[in-house]
């Protein structure tokens, strides 16, 4: 079997060994959690971008009342 991390073969301990070593299951998480972090981030800054955007869009009230009507007919 190849290690989930590495690569390596390795022979797993149990049925549900995936990682050749702790320190590649350690490193294995470390990376995920970083990955996961990294899209947090993102959906962060996606919101804030949005989130102004809707400002900009309120400090001109005539834009807004134009959006309105021209959805709800």
């Amino acid at each position: 079997m190849r290690c989930a991390h590495c690569e390596a073969e390795f022979t797993p301990k149990n049925v549900r060994g995936r990682f050749c070593s702790d320190k590649c299951l350690a490193a294995a998480w470390q990376a995920h959690r970083e990955h996961a972090l990294a899209r947090i981030e993102q959906i962060l800054a996606d919101t804030l971008t949005q989130v102004q955007a809707i400002r900009q869009r309120r400090a001109r009230p005539g834009l807004m009342a134009a959006e309105g009507r021209g959805g709800h007919g």
